[in-house]
């Protein structure tokens, strides 16, 4: 399951930090308020066609407390692989330090790892009978591996981009 973990320093203290944060579009939407705008909409909204967002400037959609958030970069349509964001901050002497986890989503993780183990298994089976289908299944796990890889990586540096661009002052370890 693809990961990716990183650091800011901010020169700011943690209630200012926060504050941008919730600027982004941390403003407290949960899973259900999406799941109740979901129900509103009509079915063929929900795959493709939907409803222009309320705020488009807005980058990500999420929520924030105190010291920690959760959040997914807003897009328009669906993709299964945006990462999944979390992350909390600690006061340093400095200012802030925000570490940021970036993955998966589990459900969408889970289906993956199902399809990926079925092409292995197919591999196996042909790697004993010295089948062509060993050559497909393996080709179509190296090619399954690099585009999930590849998308959730795309994703990932560009919520960076957009948090580290928030915080222009900053200073980003790993």
């Amino acid at each position: 399951m693809p990961f990716y973990h990183f650091q800011i320093e901010v020169p700011l203290p943690q209630e200012r930090v926060m504050e941008r944060i919730r600027s982004l579009g941390c403003d407290g939407a949960s899973f259900r308020q999406w799941f109740s705008e979901l129900r509103k909409r009509k079915p063929r909204e929900w795959f493709g066609e939907q409803r222009k967002p309320q705020d488009s400037t807005l980058p990500f959609i999420g929520s924030a407390d105190e010291d920690s958030f959760r959040m997914h970069r807003k897009i328009r349509g669906t993709n299964s692989l945006l990462p999944l964001i979390r992350g909390h901050t600690l006061p340093i002497p400095t200012g802030t330090q925000i570490n940021v986890t970036m993955f998966m989503w589990p459900p969408v993780a889970v289906i993956l790892t199902i399809w990926l183990g079925m092409s292995v298994a197919i591999a196996i089976v042909g790697l004993r009978k010295r089948y062509i289908g060993m050559l497909v299944a393996s080709a179509f796990f190296l090619f399954f591996v690099a585009l999930q890889c590849g998308e959730f990586f795309w994703e990932a540096f560009k919520a960076k981009r957009i948090l580290t661009d928030t915080f222009s002052d900053s200073k980003i370890t790993r």
